[in-house]
């Protein structure tokens, strides 16, 4: 895995941004049209990573949650 791409966020601070690690994240923030949303990155039923093909269907459904 990518320990520093993943679980981590980036902080914006004066003169110089900081990186700040959650490696036991499970969810991502997502920001779609002014909005934000928790994206799940873990099955909560098998605890398994979620792939590729189950996050872009998730992504997906972001235009309808906005729509209303």
């Amino acid at each position: 895995m990518l320990p520093s791409v993943f679980g981590c966020s980036r902080l914006p601070e004066a003169g110089c941004d900081r990186i700040q690690a959650a490696p036991h994240a499970t969810h991502a923030a997502v920001s779609w049209r002014g909005a934000w949303f928790s994206l799940p990155l873990v099955d909560p039923c098998t605890e398994a990573v979620l792939t590729p093909e189950q996050l872009l269907g998730a992504l997906q459904l972001l235009p309808q949650a906005t729509a209303a």
